[in-house]
């Protein structure tokens, strides 16, 4: 993957500020509005299916209480993964990964976050690869999460593809991965992912200038805070409203030109 002086803008579970996140609706939007990257999160069903759904329980998004993991897709696919956005997106299911590359393709810079609890191999890392080398991918995709285990591993399959611990000081993260030493663990501290809020002009110096680290800050949701984010050399910037904020900064390189 190569990245560029600009920052690459991702549209955080497609786009979800404006449509259900992690929907085929969200993506269709994201790519309308020429949004270059998208992150998106997975988790490995009862059954073996690589779907794309954020939490670990499906309740929030689709009303029903019960665990992806535990849970066949036959019966996922038949949520409404929708309504609670907005009652137009009922049709919305949760979909797997394979559908959403049948649709985009090379279209988008994939961000792809594995949500997996506990060190425990579950076969997700060699289900992903086999998904992302079936559609030719391999140039598209990076893989994150804030479990330094499953990338250590999904490392260890295709080095060749980035990726990149997720961190930020929330209490329900543990502690000992609350300041990026989930880098490490996985092998591969060049690539990060903090939250937005740890990053500072020093912070950037060290990371991005003197370490020369990939830093992709989430979620960047206000056009001010996004150009301070450019200025510090962050290669991509993750937000709910990637529209907004990838005007804000192709407006601001044309002030500068």
């Amino acid at each position: 993957m190569n990245w560029g002086t600009t920052p690459l803008i991702l549209g955080h579970r497609g786009y979800a500020a404006q449509a259900p996140e992690n929907t085929l609706a969200g993506f269709r939007l994201a790519a309308e509005r020429k949004v270059p990257g998208i992150e998106l999160d997975i988790h490995l069903t009862a059954d073996g299916r690589v779907v794309v759904v954020h939490d670990h329980n499906l309740k929030r998004t689709t009303g029903l209480d019960a665990v992806v993991e535990q849970t066949r897709y036959d019966q996922i696919r038949e949520l409404d993964a929708g309504s609670w956005f907005d009652p137009k997106f009922h049709a919305e299911r949760p979909p797997l990964l394979e559908d959403l590359f049948a649709e985009f393709g090379s279209t988008f810079v994939y961000d792809i976050e594995i949500k997996q609890e506990g060190k425990a191999a579950t076969g997700i890392e060699e289900q992903l690869l086999g998904i992302i080398q079936r559609f030719g991918l391999e140039e598209n995709c990076m893989v994150s999460s804030f479990n330094p285990f499953p990338l250590r591993r999904f490392r260890r399959l295709a080095p060749s593809i980035p990726v990149a611990a997720i961190y930020s000081s929330d209490y329900d993260v543990p502690p000992i991965l609350r300041y990026g030493l989930g880098a490490y663990i996985s092998g591969a501290p060049q690539v990060i992912k903090p939250d937005h809020q740890k990053i500072n002009r020093l912070w950037a110096w060290y990371h991005v200038r003197l370490r020369r680290r990939i830093v992709l800050p989430w979620t960047v949701n206000h056009p001010d805070t996004a150009r301070r984010m450019a200025s510090y050399g962050v290669a991509g910037i993750i937000t709910d409203d990637p529209g907004e904020i990838l005007e804000a900064i192709v407006t601001n390189q044309l002030r500068e030109a």
